[in-house]
């Protein structure tokens, strides 16, 4: 729903199955503005949606299978803008980068063989940069991960029960 404070109204979108400008999907599990105005709606199961102000209408991103210069997954649970405009998804499959200038998805997913990938792939409504310029991300049962952006490296925060100034749970919903 978008609310017109001028007509003191509603307007609804929802997923139209013979609209390829619709919605996605019509579960929302994530909304944000980008610095250029731009809405971006993260959907369970349609991916990635953008809405243009003007049209009404909405583009949309899904995964490809076989593709991966698409999303790594259509359910979407963080969006967040970095300082450099990149726009940063997060999915129950992965952490994504997406430049809207070359419209092309990089996905980070966990590797059991590269200790420096991301600890676990489920990323559940948690990202932000800090002042140096890292990002943080939260896991849903990996903890929270520090990504160099530069190296495209991840540092790791989990839950030590021998430690007891180690993070408190490896589930990480906020940040």
């Amino acid at each position: 729903n978008v609310y017109s404070p001028k007509t003191q109204k509603f307007i609804f979108y929802d997923h139209q199955e013979t609209n390829p400008n619709s919605l996605s999907n019509s579960t929302v599990k994530e909304i944000t503005e980008d610095s250029k105005g731009n809405i971006w709606i993260g959907t369970d199961g349609g991916g990635l949606s953008k809405f243009d102000r003007k049209s009404g209408k909405f583009i949309n991103f899904k995964s490809i299978p076989g593709n991966p210069g698409t999303i790594s997954n259509n359910s979407v649970r963080a969006i967040y803008e970095d300082n450099n405009g990149i726009l940063w998804i997060g999915t129950k499959e992965g952490l994504n980068r997406f430049i809207p200038e070359t419209q092309v998805f990089k996905r980070f997913l966990h590797s059991g063989e590269d200790p420096q990938s991301i600890s676990n792939n489920f990323i559940y409504s948690s990202i932000h940069q800090d002042k140096n310029g890292f990002l943080w991300i939260g896991t849903y049962g990996g903890g929270l991960n520090r990504m160099d952006t530069k190296n495209e490296t991840f540092t790791y925060f989990v839950h030590d029960p021998d430690n007891p100034e180690s993070i408190a749970d490896d589930v990480v919903f906020s940040i």
